[in-house]
């Protein structure tokens, strides 16, 4: 995850990178699935919610920061 003090390792360079999930994809698969579900639709046996490599060089990247808390 990518709290306050991971984010902080990562800035003093006690760690090179992250490897952040993606909160936001788990939060919109769920309300898909869930949509689904209600509507019959079925859903899928593995859904893929994404992650990123975060680095000092992308941490402020739009994108990333989806991933950042």
């Amino acid at each position: 995850d990518g709290g306050e003090t991971q984010i902080e390792l990562l800035n003093d360079d006690v760690v090179d990178g992250l490897i952040l999930q993606n909160p936001y994809g788990m939060g919109y698969a769920t309300v898909v699935a869930a949509a689904r579900t209600i509507l019959d639709l079925g859903n899928e046996a593995f859904i893929d919610s994404g992650y990123a490599w975060v680095t000092k060089l992308n941490m402020e990247d739009t994108v990333i920061q989806k991933f950042i808390y």
